[in-house]
């Protein structure tokens, strides 16, 4: 759900409103509950170890400062970036409305109606 940005009403949304994108992500979200709840009784142990206040942060974990974690944290979501700049940029560049649609922007376009609504 995060890398897609869907949740189960936004995949909904976005299937209903014919993107395919929100199919898969629907259809991974069925598998993936399917999956975790067939798994779940052998790993019960794990999934209910530390609950709570109980649970470890990763400091206490890691046995390492809280301001080492965070500084760890922003390294990581820096490197992140910059591998996603590099791909993008290695693949082409951002892509637009008309690439993401095949070309077929004009298609989609000419079959949408503007209305002017005006109140009062």
């Amino acid at each position: 759900m995060v890398v897609g940005g869907y949740c189960p009403g936004t995949s909904t949304v976005a299937l209903s409103s014919g993107r395919l994108d929100g199919l898969v992500f629907m259809i991974g979200m069925v598998l993936g509950t399917g999956i975790f709840a067939s798994v779940f009784e052998s790993i019960k142990g794990f999934y209910l170890a530390a609950q709570g206040p109980a649970a470890q942060t990763l400091d206490q974990l890691l046995s390492i400062p809280v301001w080492a974690v965070l500084i760890l944290l922003i390294a990581i979501a820096i490197a992140g970036f910059a591998l996603g700049t590099r791909v993008e940029r290695a693949l082409g560049g951002l892509l637009n409305a008309e690439e993401l649609n095949g070309g077929e922007t004009d298609e989609i376009l000419e079959e949408i109606e503007i209305v002017d609504v005006r109140t009062g």
